[in-house]
């Protein structure tokens, strides 16, 4: 259903994966932001694919804050 919901939101809204990654990493950034404190150690385990590229997202978006 996900990958559905992707190839919807590539295909018929023009919106790139990488721009879905970007999205979905800023979402899970700002729940961190709201439940960590600043300096508190967040670890993000990730595999590989979609969801690898997600995690990796969020991290980035959080590398500077914690």
């Amino acid at each position: 259903m996900i990958k559905d919901i992707d190839n919807f939101a590539k295909t018929a809204l023009s919106i790139p994966i990488v721009g879905l990654m970007e999205r979905s990493g800023e979402a899970v950034a700002r729940a961190v932001r709201k439940k960590a404190p600043k300096g508190a150690h967040v670890v993000f385990l990730a595999g590989c694919g979609n969801n690898g590229g997600d995690g990796y997202a969020a991290a980035t978006k959080l590398m500077n804050d914690y």
